[in-house]
């Protein structure tokens, strides 16, 4: 299935907006430090975004966070080199119907899940995983900048075309960090 055309693409993000205005939920700015569960979203697109999203996720652990991952890979089937488990599970565009969102079958759980951050590394482009954050329960989402996608996030970083997956992971952590600090 090719990227969805731009009728499609628009219709995919009014439903997406639609969503998140819907999305009642009370906000709550949230310093890393303080965070004890979590969710990720990401498109994957090779071992080593995958590799830099489980350094992530061991980030955090090492911090006493219970994180929980959801990767799109935007290919026909998931790769071979991954392998789902309760921590880490993924999706491919074998899954995605003609508006390219999900079905709440394969995203029901994740998404209702109350958790203190989502962070949502996926771009613009990623319709799947913007319905998934906009219809998230957490209490603070962020994740990259994006003009059409203002109403999903609390917190959004703008990180150029020319960074990279892992600069955009650390610019992420880095900000997450200074945000509510404590002194």
């Amino acid at each position: 299935m090719p990227l969805p055309g731009s009728f499609v693409k628009k219709i995919a993000q009014k439903l997406i907006i639609g969503e998140a205005q819907k999305n009642t939920r009370t906000p709550n700015v949230i310093n890393l430090s303080e965070v004890k569960k979590a969710g990720i979203t990401a498109e994957i697109s090779n071992q080593e975004q995958l590799e830099q999203v489980r350094n992530l996720i061991r980030l955090l652990k090492e911090q006493g966070v219970n994180v929980r991952a959801l990767y799109f890979f935007n290919d026909k089937k998931i790769p071979q080199h991954f392998t789902p488990t309760g921590i880490e599970e993924g999706f491919s565009r074998k899954e995605l119907g003609w508006s390219w969102l999900l079905p709440d079958l394969l995203t029901a759980g994740f998404i209702a899940e109350t958790s203190d951050l989502l962070i949502d590394l996926s771009p613009e482009s990623s319709l799947p995983l913007k319905w998934i954050a906009a219809r998230s329960k957490a209490s603070f989402k962020a994740g990259l900048f994006s003009r059409h996608y203002q109403p999903i996030y609390d917190f959004m970083i703008s990180c150029q075309e020319t960074c990279s997956f892992q600069e955009t992971i650390d610019q992420m952590v880095y900000y997450l960090q200074m945000l509510n600090k404590k002194s």
